[in-house]
């Protein structure tokens, strides 16, 4: 069972994410699902390697739950707040560097999933 916790963690940033879409942003339950969102991130990847758990499922699942975590944050929370120039500019070269994660995974590692460097965590912090 302890092998399994990473993946429900995993399993419940999605659910988070996914219920994010139905909430208004800024609200409690907004808030709340983001933030239990953001824990279940920090936490799956620190119990696959204390459970000795990590997988390569594990690995493409966490990214896929990333990917779906900061789309629909994008969506629910760029619409509203207005962001000056500086702002749009700053969350355009975050994406470009996750991009850019996510291309050298593929072309130097052949994996689709988000590599877990120290740029790419500082980009989500």
């Amino acid at each position: 069972m302890r092998k399994q916790i990473p993946n429900i963690l995993t399993s419940i940033r999605i659910l988070c994410s996914i219920l994010l879409l139905i909430c208004q942003p800024f609200s409690s339950t907004f808030t709340w699902l983001y933030i239990f969102a953001g824990i279940s991130d920090m936490l799956d990847g620190f119990t696959a390697r204390h459970f000795h758990a990590v997988s390569s499922f594990g690995e493409k699942y966490d990214s896929l739950a990333d990917v779906l975590f900061i789309g629909v944050c994008l969506l629910k929370l760029l619409p509203a707040i207005h962001l000056p120039l500086w702002g749009i500019l700053w969350i355009a070269l975050i994406a470009a560097i996750k991009a850019f994660n996510l291309w050298f995974s593929h072309a130097y590692h052949r994996n689709k999933l988000f590599l877990h460097t120290i740029a790419n965590k500082i980009t989500g912090a």
